[in-house]
């Protein structure tokens, strides 16, 4: 389907009315980058009024460089993504980092000898 908001009659528009699949949708292609491998993607609707977003992503960092900041910088890019396609301010979104399967990070061990 399109994206956009779903239902929404004129008192609607605190209740959000956004279908879960565009939400891991955008989120999805919001937080793939260069150095970004996406797995999984999880988007709830929370709260007793169902008025906000949680999404979980599950990557893989495909860089062993400053991953706190790879993650903030995906955290913010899905934001801004929902927040300018489907109009939903401050979505939830946690950043998880799996441990790579393909992979093979080399750490350089000095003072060894």
């Amino acid at each position: 389907g399109g994206l956009g908001l779903l239902g929404g009659g004129q008192d609607g528009h605190d209740e959000l009315e956004v279908s879960t699949e565009a939400l891991a949708s955008i989120a999805r292609s919001a937080a793939a980058e260069r150095d970004v491998m996406v797995e999984d993607v999880r988007a709830r609707v929370v709260g007793r009024d169902k008025s906000a977003v949680d999404i979980r992503i599950e990557a893989i960092a495909l860089t062993q460089h400053n991953a706190e900041g790879l993650a903030h910088r995906v955290q913010q890019r899905v934001q801004d993504a929902c927040h300018k396609m489907l109009g939903v301010a401050g979505a939830r979104v946690h950043v998880r980092f799996l441990p790579s399967k393909t992979v093979t990070v080399t750490k350089e061990v000095s003072g060894e000898r």
